[in-house]
C-alpha cells in the first residue's frame, strides 16, 4: 500500500500490513505554471480554493466575521458552500484559472478536511508550486515539508489566522 498520510501508514502497519509506504502528494511542476502575465496583478487579498463542508464553512464564517469589516477582497472557490460571511463565493476553478487564482491571491488559505488533519492535501503543494503565498492550517507533516515564517505561514485557530491575514496585508508581507 502507498498512502499519502504517515498516520494512516502507521495504522496499517499496526494492524499487520507489511508493505505500507508513505507517499505524500506532490505537484507535477511541468503543468503547474500559471500564466504569469495574465495574473500579474495580485488582485485578491485572501482566497480559499476547495469544496465546502461543515467544518470549513464554520471556520470561514468565523474568519469572515473577523476580517470582513476590513474590506478585503476575500473569495471562496468550490462547491458545497453556503453563504460565507465576509467572503464572496465563486464556483469551481480549473486548469489555468485555478493556477492563476493561486498566483493572483496575496494569501492562499489551506484549511484541511477532517480526513487530512495532522497531514496535508494537494493544495499544500499546489500553492507553492504556483508561486503563491500559503497560510496553512498547522499539521506536523506540513511543518516537516516547509519552514513556517519563511516558506509558508501556519495557523492553529481562526483568531491566529485572522491576525496573520491582517498583519500580512497591512505590512505587505505578501
Amino acid at each position: 500500500y502507498y498512502i499519502w498520510s504517515n498516520q494512516i501508514r502507521e495504522k496499517l502497519t499496526n494492524v499487520g500490513v507489511e508493505n505500507a509506504f508513505y507517499l505524500p502528494f506532490y505537484p507535477d511542476s511541468s503543468i503547474m505554471k500559471p500564466d504569469y502575465q495574465k495574473a500579474s496583478v495580485k488582485s485578491i487579498d485572501v482566497s480559499f480554493i476547495g469544496n465546502g463542508d461543515k467544518e470549513r464553512n464554520q471556520f470561514l464564517n468565523q474568519l469572515g466575521s473577523s476580517i470582513g469589516s476590513l474590506k478585503y477582497t476575500s473569495l471562496v472557490y468550490g462547491l458545497g458552500w453556503n453563504n460565507v460571511h465576509g467572503f464572496n463565493v465563486k464556483g469551481q476553478v480549473y486548469n489555468n484559472e485555478f493556477l492563476s487564482t493561486i498566483y493572483k491571491s496575496k494569501i492562499n488559505l489551506n484549511i484541511l478536511r477532517n480526513q487530512n488533519k495532522g497531514a496535508h492535501n494537494m493544495r499544500t503543494f499546489d500553492i507553492p508550486a504556483c508561486a503563491g503565498f500559503m497560510l496553512h492550517e498547522y499539521s506536523d507533516e506540513v511543518v516537516g515539508f516547509f519552514k513556517p515564517g519563511k516558506e509558508i505561514d501556519k495557523f492553529n485557530s481562526v483568531e491566529e489566522c485572522s491576525d496573520k491575514i491582517q498583519y500580512s496585508l497591512k505590512n505587505e508581507r505578501v
